[in-house]
């Protein structure tokens, strides 16, 4: 395949391209909360129910885009000054979203969900039948059928005219709660909540197109002058002085899903939801053990479940006794990114499985697996990962299935390889241009470019031999750049060429500014 030459216009006119379909690129441009399917008849049911003094109570999701909706919402209700009550199911114990058992148990008159809810039938029954009514705001793709709900709101609903479909739980209860203040007719400003917003935009892996750009874009400037406890400590913590999406795709967001992963989610929301310093350090240090933890367990069973993986499969399945459930689905992507195609990790428990779907680009995982759903006690997801109970003994029915599976994926790993790029174009002009287009993420893919003809000045390994440090140095322009392996061990000699294929970063050290190559891949010439 012919590559082209990139220079800063050919650039620019690239990255353009990408946003040419969009129909939102200002914030004033977004949907209207009216165009979300039973927003109406749902908002005006929490005016009744706040008018009366009946008991609301909200039920979150232990995931990063659950807990962000969970604290949205809540922080909403205390604003407006509404007293709720907040159940956030424990992964371990309660399984997803709104269970039957939660449904038997819950006290309330007003059962709202945020991110989970869509397939929670037997629920949506018990709390209808204990004359409970029930507001589902989710964002999951529904099945053919919808639970007998008070009000659904959902965008991938098919009776729904809201014209994004792939937005997150976090922004489908930032919504509700938009159109419950324009019900409620009260002065407030929805735009404070952006700060939370985009955790959940980056943890739940939108594409960052029309709406989500859009928003993200607006929230990463909110999250950067935010005076919320929790983001102070991030930043004292974590050592940022601004973030971006990187930086809550890989430091911010591990740790909140850390909670509902090895141990409560309410630790997460606390965190988020703390409103003096001292409080959100305590909290922080708890995700910051968690995440540790996490990372220890993810490592262990990483490395069993490449033991057990058949590359040859179309899809790969593995299962392992006692796999830590909480962990599973980062597992599932470590496979993805390791074989290139989708991934589910079973974790069994005597007679049951747990699994954990992950998918590998275009791929609409969730259909794949509805045609396998005979073999499920319950399914449920979207199109890029699904969840999974069944009975462990139709594992290798389920693998057999998937194994000669067709699927077609037009995703490649270089599929955001931009093109050739001489030494002599990167510069800060350049840069400027790459940055113009952030944030970058699923969707609007960090610009990768390839280098030949470069030569190794210097080689040098981080502490614990995980990251190599490169100086690469073009051989006709004779320029020189750091080239950081992060993952990596390059082993090579001095003098060796080598053909790199990276992204481009600043880095930050003791105020100066570095521009840096970030590998990605490399092939020693």
């Amino acid at each position: 395949m012919q590559l082209k030459t990139i220079n800063k216009k050919i650039l620019r006119e690239i990255l353009e391209s990408r946003f040419s379909n969009d129909n939102i690129k200002r914030i004033k441009e977004l949907p209207p909360p009216s165009s979300l399917k039973d927003i109406d008849i749902a908002s005006k049911r929490v005016k009744d129910s706040i008018a009366r003094g009946e008991k609301i109570v909200i039920v979150g999701d232990y995931d990063a885009d659950g807990v962000v909706a969970s604290a949205i919402i809540s922080t909403f209700f205390e604003d407006i000054g509404v007293t709720t009550s907040l159940v956030l199911p424990n992964r371990f114990r309660d399984g997803y979203g709104l269970s039957e058992e939660i449904a038997r148990t819950i006290d309330a008159n007003l059962v709202i969900t945020v991110d989970n809810g869509i397939t929670s039938f037997d629920a949506a029954k018990i709390l209808k039948k204990r004359e409970i009514n029930l507001i589902i705001t989710d964002h999951h793709t529904p099945k053919e059928n919808l639970p007998e709900a008070f009000a659904i709101i959902n965008p991938k609903r098919d009776d729904c005219t809201f014209p994004n479909s792939d937005i997150c739980g976090a922004q489908v209860a930032w919504y509700f709660c938009a159109a419950i203040k324009n019900e409620l007719k009260i002065d407030l400003d929805m735009s404070k909540y952006f700060d939370l917003l985009g955790l959940a935009i980056i943890g739940d892996v939108m594409p960052l197109l029309d709406i989500n750009r859009v928003m993200l874009k607006k929230a990463l400037k909110a999250l950067n002058s935010s005076n919320r406890a929790p983001f102070l400590v991030l930043k004292n913590r974590l050592n940022i002085e601004s973030f971006d999406a990187q930086d809550v795709a890989f430091k911010i967001v591990p740790r909140i899903n850390s909670a509902g992963r090895m141990s409560e989610a309410k630790v997460a929301f606390k965190f988020l939801t703390s409103t003096n310093i001292e409080n959100a350090t305590n909290l922080y240090l708890e995700l910051e053990n968690l995440n540790n933890s996490r990372k220890e367990i993810e490592r262990e069973i990483t490395n069993e479940a490449i033991s057990k993986a058949n590359s040859s499969s179309q899809i790969i399945v593995v299962d392992g006794e006692g796999w830590h459930e909480g962990v599973i689905g980062i597992v599932a992507s470590r496979l993805v990114d390791r074989y290139k195609k989708p991934a589910i990790v079973f974790s069994v428990d005597r007679d049951e499985a747990k699994g954990s779907a992950r998918s590998f680009g275009d791929l609409d995982i969730f259909e794949i697996l509805k045609e396998s759903s005979i073999l499920f006690k319950k399914f449920g997801g979207h199109k890029g990962a699904a969840g999974i109970l069944m009975d462990a003994s139709n594992i290798e029915e389920l693998k057999s299935q998937l194994f000669n599976k067709k699927i077609e994926i037009s995703f490649f790993d270089d599929s955001n390889l931009l093109g050739e790029i001489d030494f002599g174009y990167i510069d800060d002009k350049f840069m400027e241009t790459i940055l113009d287009f952030e944030p970058y993420g699923e969707g609007n893919e960090e610009p990768l470019f390839l280098t030949s003809n470069l030569v190794v000045g210097e080689v040098f390994y981080s502490k614990d031999n995980l990251h190599s440090f490169l100086k690469v140095y073009d051989k006709f322009k004779n320029r020189f750049f750091k080239a950081i392996g992060y993952g990596m061990k390059i082993e090579i000699e001095i003098g060796k060429d080598i053909e790199l294929k990276y992204q481009l970063r600043y880095s930050y050290f003791r105020g100066k500014k570095d521009l840096n190559l970030i590998i990605k891949s490399y092939k020693i010439i």
